[in-house]
């Protein structure tokens, strides 16, 4: 149960900071209804291996800084 103590957001081993700019969660997240997101989805705070929808109905798969897969509303890329 995550709940706020009037100073920050806090849970046995979980924790919630905004700077101003930026958000960060630590630990699970369950989330019900839907995540509407712009921009990328990066792992672990590697910078150059990310999801990404490039346009409408395209989703790219970047690893180590190169394109490894796209999906499109037809078709499937890989490399």
């Amino acid at each position: 149960m995550l709940y706020y103590d009037g100073i920050n957001w806090v849970d046995s081993g979980s924790s919630l900071t905004f700077d101003g700019t930026n958000v960060e969660l630590v630990g699970d997240v369950s989330l019900g209804g839907d995540i509407n997101l712009t921009g990328r989805i990066y792992f672990g705070g590697d910078t150059n291996t990310y999801i990404e929808e490039t346009s409408p109905d395209l989703i790219r798969l970047t690893a180590g800084g190169n394109q490894r897969m796209i999906w499109a509303a037809t078709t499937t890329v890989y490399g």
